[in-house]
């Protein structure tokens, strides 16, 4: 589990991230360690052999909702994983059968728990599904929206959105 060195498809572990809530890490590592003892066949961008091609996180501060990202159907993880992973209170699953790196695929469908998490952002909730784009520690994304939104004296200048923050696939 980890992401990519700058400019390459290297493996960077994040077991040290200072960005990754600490709900994030746990999830990771609970899902590292069952697709491990499942023997779930990870992804080889190289060889397009595997079925785990990616996993999505999302926090609303408490809550993990995951998004497995695997390369094609039938896939064991997706049949396999959610039920033997207890921290994340929803996971969903997405098909990227392409070749390439592009994380999103096919839309999202749930298998098991939550679809949808609410977080606020500057005192306003947002919901964000499975494949939606969340700083992935609250607090950050918090700040990051209040700067977002304020001018250059610090007071708001636009209303938020209430949309949901689920894109298209592609």
């Amino acid at each position: 589990m980890g992401s990519y060195h700058r400019g390459s498809h290297a493996p960077a572990a994040m077991d040290d991230c200072r960005v990754d809530h600490p709900a994030i890490a746990a999830a990771a590592r609970e899902l590292q360690a069952a697709a491990s003892a499942l023997a779930i066949e990870p992804y080889d961008e190289a060889t397009g052999a595997g079925d785990l091609r990616y996993a999505w996180f999302e926090l609303d501060r408490h809550d993990v909702l995951l998004t497995l990202i695997t390369a094609a159907r039938p896939s064991r993880a997706a049949e396999l994983l959610p039920e033997a992973l207890k921290i994340p209170v929803g996971v969903a699953w997405s098909v990227q059968a392409g070749r390439g790196n592009a994380v999103r695929g096919e839309p999202p469908v749930s298998l098991r728990g939550k679809s949808v998490l609410s977080v606020s952002l500057a005192g306003v909730p947002v919901e964000v599904g499975p494949l939606g784009f969340m700083q992935p520690n609250p607090r950050v994304a918090e700040l990051a929206y209040r700067d977002l939104v304020a001018d250059e004296a610090g007071a708001r200048t636009a209303a938020p959105s209430r949309s949901t923050s689920t894109p298209a696939p592609g």
